[in-house]
């Protein structure tokens, strides 16, 4: 979980941070406030933790931007709470096309149980320091630490666990614009699942976030979680829609093919796959024929169903999503926000919102105001008076967003 986000220069986030998160946060404000310029800062740093490829930009963006950010994270794993930062440092060569590559600086630390930070590895450029056993190796200037030491370090060294650790909480952080929604067919070649399915299994940001492939992969090799989805959505959830299926369809063999010594087994993908919606209030017993594919749907389901079946297939450690309620009617919203909560346990939410009725649905101290001033991206808390002011008057009065209006613009 997220305990604290320090941004710097990062877009609007001149200096920005964020303490005492929980599992669930919304980041509530005007349009253009930064509350996207926040949720893109975190995945960013996120992104750069473990990347594998180096870091280079062209100097086209060096004069769009003539800062560089220095984005921290403090955050928990099963094998205790770790410091994590990287900053941009330009990096300026000599070749026939004016280029740029971007030198880091990173440091990861542990943090002990008085929060005192206890460096385990940091880098400036090349240079890449073990601290315990002072040991120094060298790594590409341009490319992140972390995976590179976890290919480097033995398995048996102790550090290579913590990192292996580390970069897997990292790799868990994941941001859903909901811009551009699932536009796949829904009748699906069994060459283009196949195809899908071998570039999630390489590498889950290789794969598109296609919400019918991701049924398919769920359906066939993790049933269990296929029919959580279908729970979630389903009447006894946000009541959206009544049935899903996978299907398979598998044009038989001709003579020909047969004499050829053509056959089908169960490893041979279909020729077909076709994923199938029943909307809410259709009896699909008796209404066979009334079914969709996912493109069919209305905006708002589609954005649920995307939700939803994100949460049950990244199982992601920090879910960062963008106006949830964009297209969404407010009772299905008020649905939303308790399934969320649900499951925080093992994940942690943080929304950017600037819906009153999402803002209800959470307690004061899981809101983050968002203002901007001169500019620059400002973030606050309710100070623990404004708090205790807000239950108060939940309790005798009205909603947190009444209260809210009550404190006037920042």
């Amino acid at each position: 979980m997220l305990n604290c986000i320090e941004i710097k220069r990062f877009r609007s986030c001149e200096d920005v941070i964020l303490t005492n998160l929980g599992g669930l946060l919304a980041l509530v404000g005007r349009n253009g406030a930064g509350k996207t310029n926040v949720l893109r800062a975190i995945e960013w740093v996120s992104k750069t933790a473990v990347s594998s490829q180096p870091v280079l930009v062209d100097v086209a963006q060096l004069l769009l931007r003539a800062v560089f950010p220095d984005v921290s994270l403090v955050f928990e794993t099963s094998f205790g709470t770790y410091a994590y930062s990287v900053a941009q440092v330009p990096i300026t060569s000599e070749t026939s096309r004016p280029q740029f590559s971007v030198g880091l600086t990173e440091s990861l630390s542990k943090v002990d149980s008085a929060g005192e930070r206890v460096l385990i590895v940091s880098r400036a450029q090349e240079k890449v320091t073990l601290h315990e056993r002072q040991q120094e190796l060298v790594i590409g200037a341009s490319t992140p630490m972390l995976k590179a030491l976890v290919a480097i370090l033995p398995k048996e060294d102790p550090i290579h666990a913590q990192l292996v650790n580390v970069v897997h909480y990292l790799e868990g952080v994941r941001y859903y614009p909901l811009e551009n929604l699932d536009t796949t067919s829904r009748v699906i070649q069994g060459i283009d699942y196949q195809a899908w399915s071998e570039a999630m299994g390489a590498s889950p940001h290789l794969a598109d976030d296609s919400v019918a492939m991701r049924l398919i992969e769920l359906n066939l090799h993790r049933p269990e979680e296929f029919e959580e989805v279908v729970d979630l959505v389903g009447p006894n959830g946000l009541n959206i829609i009544s049935k899903i299926t996978v299907e398979e369809i598998r044009f038989p063999v001709s003579a020909e093919e047969e004499d050829l010594g053509g056959e089908t087994s169960s490893s041979t993908p279909p020729d077909f796959y076709m994923v199938s919606f029943w909307p809410a209030g259709f009896d699909h017993k008796t209404k066979s024929s009334v079914q969709f594919g996912f493109n069919d749907l209305s905006y708002g389901t589609k954005r649920l169903l995307t939700i939803i079946t994100s949460i049950i297939f990244d199982r992601s450690t920090v879910l960062l999503i963008e106006q949830p309620e964009d297209g969404i009617h407010i009772g299905l919203l008020n649905k939303l926000t308790p399934m969320l909560r649900a499951y925080c346990e093992n994940m942690q939410f943080v929304l950017a919102s600037h819906s009153s009725d999402v803002l209800n649905r959470f307690r004061p101290d899981e809101l983050r105001f968002v203002s901007l001033n001169d500019g620059k991206t400002v973030v606050r808390a309710l100070t623990v008076s404004e708090v205790e002011m807000a239950e108060q008057f939940i309790e005798e009065e009205g909603s947190l967003s009444d209260f809210i209006e009550t404190l006037g613009d920042d």
